[in-house]
């Protein structure tokens, strides 16, 4: 059974806290969807807060990252930064939260994000997109995690030989130095530090072991999501991305394309956990 109530949150207006006792997590009611927050009930918030008075991370337009956790729509263009500045639906069952947005115009597409809670401090975050459009669409669900400066992530990698062929397959994108020292490839893991840099870092991967870590000021945050086998993945068949800048670093999980109709719907599951590191 979970516990929740709203309150005000820092700079970031009335926010929904949810708890099993086990971890907490808040999200915002003003905006997004953001799942703004997620800690041990003992400990800090994993996740990356803009402050206020940023002007980073910001458009025009109005569009801000806010941080936390979103639900964007790949492949990535101008039309994923609509400004989802208007408030949001919660709805709060025994032991599941679902938060709904209204139809991004921009898009045509209505996003949800339903966390349901167990026993212990997983929670499933189930995200469901609808083509609220006349148009068949194609598209890919991308959830994304914005994650708190000053941490390592541990991407794990596939391991066993493949006969007659590669094992993985990474892209890199235009501003990215494969050679950047915040990151060291491994044979059985990439790690990626978040500290300032000399430009931005993103790549993605064909596949992994499906579980990605971070870990920070004695915290492990990780999340596991499902490639699909025989699916098309965007990107060139990335089911995974990862971007570094200096305020924090994502952590992308992506759905295999959905080409949907208009009223059809796609969902795209992660996992989350939370835990302190042994001293």
């Amino acid at each position: 059974m979970i516990r929740a109530k709203k309150a005000p949150y820092k700079h970031f207006g009335e926010c929904l806290f949810v708890t099993n006792s086990k971890v907490e997590i808040i999200a915002a009611c003003g905006f997004g969807i953001r799942i703004l927050s997620y800690a041990l009930c003992d400990g800090g918030n994993v996740f990356f807060e803009q402050p206020e008075d940023m002007a980073e991370l910001t458009t025009e337009t109005g569009w801000r990252i806010y941080g936390g956790h979103r639900l964007w729509i790949s492949p990535e263009s101008e039309r994923d930064y609509y400004p989802d500045n208007q408030p949001v639906k919660i709805e709060v069952a025994e032991n599941e939260v679902d938060i709904s947005q209204r139809t991004d115009p921009w898009l045509g597409i209505k996003k949800e994000i339903s966390l349901r809670f167990s026993d212990d401090a997983e929670v499933e975050v189930t995200h469901k997109i609808t083509n609220d459009s006349r148009q068949t669409q194609e598209l890919s669900l991308w959830a994304i995690s914005c994650m708190a400066a000053g941490g390592t992530e541990k991407i794990r990698l596939p391991q066993g030989p493949v006969p007659w062929g590669p094992r993985l397959g990474i892209t890199a994108w235009d501003y990215t130095n494969l050679g950047d020292p915040r990151v060291t490839y491994h044979n059985d893991c990439i790690e990626l530090r978040q500290c300032k840099g000399k430009r931005k870092y993103k790549i993605g991967l064909s596949d992994s072991g499906a579980r990605y870590e971070y870990r920070n000021r004695g915290i492990v945050f990780a999340k596991t999501a499902a490639r699909i086998p025989g699916k098309q993945y965007p990107d060139g068949g990335m089911c995974y991305e990862t971007f570094i800048c200096d305020h924090m670093l994502e952590m992308e999980t992506l759905s295999p394309v959905y080409r949907l109709a208009g009223g059809n719907t796609a969902t795209h599951c992660e996992k989350w956990n939370i835990w302190k590191e042994e001293e």
